[in-house]
């Protein structure tokens, strides 16, 4: 599964706007996917690995939900390409989200 460069440019700025959305600092949320925070950024720019982004998406809404907000929505990575996601890159897990 790959993103041409206007899906990228979407995901990405679905990932910004639900970035905004979230309450945890960058630091937050990369020490709880397990990453540093330059590849929190990359993955926001949608330049890591494509599991990482939807990783990073699923870990934002998680996140955004638990706060009691309501995520923006996805253009890209929709639910029902999900799937299809997990064809290709296997099944992911979302970590618990931190309380700051």
């Amino acid at each position: 599964m790959s993103l041409n460069p206007a899906e990228k440019q979407r995901t990405r700025q679905d990932l910004q706007a639900n970035r905004q959305l979230c309450p945890l600092s960058d630091e937050a949320i990369a020490t709880a996917l397990g990453w540093t925070p330059g590849h929190l950024q990359a993955t926001l720019q949608v330049t890591s690995h494509p599991a990482d982004v939807w990783r990073l998406r699923d870990f934002l809404v998680q996140a955004i939900r638990e706060s009691g907000g309501t995520p923006a929505p996805f253009s890209v990575l929709t639910d029902d390409k999900r799937g299809a996601a997990q064809g290709w890159f296997g099944s992911w897990t979302v970590p618990p989200t931190p309380r700051e």
